[in-house]
């Protein structure tokens, strides 16, 4: 906070004195994640590991969470002046897995549980420690399911080779 005020010089070589009681400009922010150790930054800059308490002047500000193997977390934070704020248990989501799709014959639509993703070859990113089922059709061929479950950061390559169908 800006400090202003008038005063009288004496002068004549008289000493004089004045006290100011500053307020700080900051906050006391506390953070911790699930699970800890993770690098915490705060508009850009690095601050240290979760568990953490650190002073951060008033404003807003972007605090970044980055953790080996789990997907960053960006909290936009206003901070007052002299109120401590508490960031209590971010849980942190790990990384995807990567999942290369490819099918006999090529051009078949993809459904994971009931999205839409594209036709093969495709390649995705699919949540990790998930179990997923992958829907494959074609006109012409027999649809068929597969499941997924990929751990974090985990690159794997499926072939679906699908039946020809017959109409009856």
């Amino acid at each position: 906070q800006v400090f202003g005020t008038e005063i009288e010089v004496e002068g004549y070589n008289r000493a004089q004195q004045l006290e100011v009681a500053l307020l700080p400009a900051w906050a006391v922010v506390s953070i911790s994640s699930v699970p800890e150790a993770a690098d915490v930054l705060v508009d850009g800059e690095t601050v240290g590991k979760t568990p953490l308490e650190t002073e951060i002047l008033q404003g807003q500000h972007e605090i970044l969470l980055e953790k080996d193997g789990f997907k960053p977390m960006k909290i936009v934070q206003s901070v007052t002046a002299g109120n401590d704020i508490t960031l209590d248990n971010i849980k942190l989501s790990p990384v995807d897995g990567l999942l290369s799709v490819n099918s006999s014959p090529e051009g078949a639509s993809i459904m994971l549980e009931d999205k839409y993703l594209g036709v093969t070859p495709l390649t995705l990113n699919v949540n990790a420690n998930l179990q997923q089922t992958l829907r494959f059709s074609k006109a012409g061929y027999q649809s068929k399911e597969q499941s997924v479950n990929l751990q974090p950061g985990e690159e794997r390559t499926i072939n679906v080779k699908m039946a020809p169908g017959y109409g009856t």
